[in-house]
């Protein structure tokens, strides 16, 4: 016959704790209240009669243990009530207790997980060497709730760059007897998963869960300074650069720059090898160091303190070095022309850097007595600020062009 159905079921969790069965004493139990409520129409009786309907009410208890896959016991009480219009109703009642008969040999055995404990999952910035610790595996009869005395148990301890533990990546195992392990083959800045499981003789647990832990990101190393070296003198107090060696960990930069009455402070983003300040005091003595940063925050130590001493000022309409200067950039040939005066045979500097102090072209001219020009041609450069250094003798001339295509 072909019956429809409706109804409604709840379950509530309603207690919890410890049962005593016949098989058995089984703790951290919860119990389940389970209503069913089933509306079954029925076919009539006599064809032409109104249809019937067949009523059911199930209240089942059921407790249950996350260690077993099924329920320890169920009892249950089921009324069911069958209506047909002008008949008497036939109410049945009813109850029924099961219990799970799940007792395996008597010496069949079984061994828990360990429980992971440190470092919590998820745990961050973790110094090296790190220490895992877990919980002991019980060894346990599977029937019932009480262990026996803890024999001598070897962990495996899986720890791997991936949650997979695959081979592509990096994995270690260890063995062990103890509930912990110190880990110092790591890399920092890296994030590790790690696992147990126990062995007894024949007996062997499930794995544990799987924890992760990243360690702390590698301290930047200490810039080493370059230039303008320890202890130099006559540097260009116009457009002096800085340099340092790279570190590819840092994201950024601050140099402190000094003298007696002066503190100079720049900060910039940027994994950059060097600086150019556009103008310090001439004649002056100035101390200066520096450190990384990275994306974090974090800096590194400073580097030494170095001196160096600025160029004497010096006038370009100085007649003992040059009667008169002027430079301009020819945007349609890409050159530079040079107008001065040179009362001797001398050489000349010519220092092209752009926004990021790199050098870009340097050149070097020897110029006669009586020459007033030079024309320069500049190597193909993307557009942009560039600064421009000449020098010939004592004399600098500096000059900030735009370079557009």
């Amino acid at each position: 016959m072909t019956l429809k159905r409706s109804g409604q079921i709840s379950v509530v969790a309603d207690a919890y704790g410890t049962i005593i069965l016949p098989n058995g004493t089984f703790k951290n139990v919860l119990r389940l209240k389970i209503v069913q409520d089933v509306n079954d129409t029925l076919p009539a009786v006599v064809p032409g009669m109104p249809s019937g309907s067949m009523i059911t009410k199930t209240e089942t208890y059921a407790w249950v243990s996350n260690d077993f896959k099924f329920g320890l016991l169920s009892i249950s009480f089921i009324s069911s009530e069958t209506k047909f219009p002008g008949l008497p109703s036939n109410p049945h009642y009813s109850s029924n207790v099961q219990l799970y008969d799940f007792t395996p040999p008597n010496d069949e055995k079984t061994l828990s997980p360990p429980t992971l404990k440190s470092p919590i999952n998820g745990a961050k910035d973790l110094s090296l060497p790190v220490k895992l610790e877990w919980d002991d595996s019980i060894l346990q009869k599977i029937n019932k709730s009480d262990n026996e005395p803890q024999s001598i148990v070897t962990y495996s301890v899986y720890v791997a760059d991936n949650p997979e533990f695959s081979s592509n990546g990096l994995l270690q195992s260890f063995e062990t007897t103890t509930t912990n392990l110190e880990l110092s083959d790591l890399h920092e800045g890296t994030t590790y998963y790690w696992k147990v499981k126990g062995q007894n003789g024949d007996i062997v647990s499930e794995w544990s869960d799987t924890f992760s832990y990243t360690t702390v990101e590698p301290k930047l190393e200490t810039p080493t300074l370059i230039s303008p070296a320890n202890g130099a003198t006559d540097i260009p107090y116009v457009n002096t650069k800085f340099v340092w060696n790279g570190n590819n960990l840092s994201s950024g930069f601050g140099i402190l720059i000094t003298n007696d009455n002066t503190t100079i402070e720049v900060y910039s983003d940027g994994n950059a090898t060097s600086y150019i300040k556009d103008e310090l005091e001439p004649n002056t003595t100035y101390h200066w160091k520096m450190k990384f940063y990275n994306a974090k925050g974090d800096s590194s130590d400073w580097s030494e303190e170095w001196t160096f001493t600025t160029s004497v000022s010096t006038s370009v309409e100085d007649n003992s070095v040059v009667n008169s200067m002027n430079l301009q950039y020819m945007n349609f040939d890409n050159t530079l022309s040079i107008n001065f005066e040179a009362l001797a045979n001398q050489d000349a500097n010519l220092n092209v850097y752009d926004m990021q102090g790199n050098v870009v072209l340097s050149q070097t001219y020897n110029i006669l007595i009586g020459t007033n020009n030079i024309i320069v041609g500049l190597p193909k450069l993307s557009s942009g600020v560039y600064f421009i250094q000449f020098s010939i003798g004592k004399g600098i001339y500096n000059k900030t062009i735009i370079m557009g295509h």
